[in-house]
C-alpha cells in the first residue's frame, strides 16, 4: 500500500485488519501515525522504516 493521505485514513484500520487476516510476517511503517493504528487494531509485528522522519517531533 502507498503512503496513506489523509482522506484515506478511516480505510486503514480495515487494512490493517485485513493484512492480519491474511497472516503477513510484519508491518513495515515510517509514519508515526500508522505506527499507532497497526498497534491498535492488531499483533502483526512493526518494523520502522529507515525512511521514518521523527525530525518534526520537537518542533511544535
Amino acid at each position: 500500500m502507498p503512503i496513506p493521505n489523509n482522506s484515506e485514513l478511516e480505510l486503514l484500520p480495515d487494512y490493517i485488519q485485513y493484512l492480519e487476516s491474511i497472516k503477513v510476517d510484519s508491518i513495515i511503517v515510517s509514519d508515526l501515525g500508522v505506527f499507532n493504528l497497526a498497534k491498535q487494531y492488531s499483533h502483526i509485528p512493526i518494523t520502522i522504516s529507515t525512511q521514518a522522519n521523527n525530525t518534526e517531533l520537537g518542533k511544535r
